[in-house]
């Protein structure tokens, strides 16, 4: 028989062989069972053992982010690997986050399947409100920092012209402008930072449930 007449059995004898091999691509589509308990029961994953500094680093290191150090020190040295990325934290990861809107859906849809706008956007914010919280303060102490320097302008002014109200008022004042800017700079820093923390962790919690969706149809 011609090529094209053999092709299609060839095809299906390599998909039933394949079939039977089963590989990680392919299991989460084809084992409905290892989907559904992907949140709960995930395996092992390659790195996991190395979990990231953030985890464990204290109040200095979080505000000048040292605990970056040791990974863009090695990135530096060679390029990374995948063992070589330390494992998120457990509120950060999706194991974590989705289970929380997943809970916040079903108390508010009350046993119906409809999901409104309104009710996945309170599903998404009870899983990011601290991260929301914290950035609101950072802003709030940003803001604050920025206004320090116009405050103290006048004042300056009027040392630098000899007119001095208390002693050490100039080195008073260049601590308050120095303090000034250094809280402004790891205001606006860790402001970026909780943002994208929350925008990282609503998004894999929103593709977590957009993933299970698509399972069940």
């Amino acid at each position: 028989p011609p090529r094209s007449t053999l092709f299609p059995y060839t095809t299906l004898f390599r998909s039933i062989k394949n079939e039977g091999e089963g590989s990680l691509l392919q299991e989460p589509l084809l084992n409905g069972s290892a989907s559904a308990n992907y949140v709960s029961e995930p395996k092992k994953a390659t790195g996991e053992e190395n979990l990231t500094p953030y985890a464990s680093a204290s109040l200095f290191s979080i505000l000048c982010f040292s605990w970056m150090g040791p990974l863009i020190s090695l990135g530096n040295k060679k390029t990374l690997d995948l063992e070589d990325v330390p494992q998120l934290m457990g509120p950060d990861s999706v194991r974590e986050a989705f289970p929380i809107l997943e809970h916040k859906l079903e108390s508010e849809c009350q046993g119906s399947n409809k999901v409104t706008t309104l009710m996945l956007v309170k599903g998404l914010m009870s899983t990011v409100w601290k991260e929301v919280l914290l950035s609101a303060v950072f802003v709030l102490l940003y803001t604050l920092a920025n206004y320090v320097g116009p405050a103290l302008i006048d004042t300056l002014v009027q040392y630098l012209n000899g007119q001095t109200e208390f002693d050490n008022e100039g080195y008073i004042l260049v601590f308050a402008f120095f303090g000034a800017k250094v809280v402004e700079c790891l205001a606006q820093r860790h402001w970026f930072f909780r943002v994208q923390q929350a925008g990282f962790r609503a998004r894999a919690s929103l593709v977590e449930k957009i993933y299970t969706k698509v399972l069940t149809l």
